[in-house]
């Protein structure tokens, strides 16, 4: 299980599935109170033919790091994962055409948001989708 030491914390995250395979790499992200165990149907069915990225949040399941985090935070979280596996250049929300990645999350759990916050924070980076919409979604 690799770790990523990011601002204190130590994020651990598997990376699974082949680098050459079918469609996009997969980032899945958990949501409040979860882990990255939660994804464990849904890495299986894609880690077979997809590369497949998840992550315990900070202070959540086998990563490190106190206190309660800002979605902003969790985003550079995020962000820095990504770039260690180079996979942050062209991000996209979940149902639109992908690039290099797609990221997805429970939207009913603040994940919408976190998306939200992640592109807000990285114009350099797409995320595909009408941001106003996303945000009339997570209430904002």
């Amino acid at each position: 299980m690799p770790q990523l030491e990011v601002d204190g914390a130590a994020l651990t995250y598997d990376d699974e599935g082949p680098r050459d395979g079918d469609g996009v790499p997969l980032v899945f992200v958990h949501g409040w109170t979860a882990n990255r165990r939660r994804w464990d149907h849904q890495v299986a069915h894609f880690s077979g033919r997809r590369r497949v990225v998840r992550l315990d949040l900070r202070g959540h399941g086998e990563s490190s790091g106190a206190g309660v985090k800002t979605v902003e935070e969790l985003a550079r979280d995020l962000l820095a994962l990504l770039d260690h596996l180079a996979l942050a250049h062209d991000i996209d929300a979940v149902g639109e055409a992908p690039d290099d990645a797609e990221i997805v999350g429970d939207e009913d759990d603040g994940h919408a948001e976190l998306a939200l916050q992640f592109g807000e924070q990285h114009q350099d980076l797409r995320l595909d989708g009408d941001v106003e919409r996303r945000r009339r979604l997570v209430g904002d």
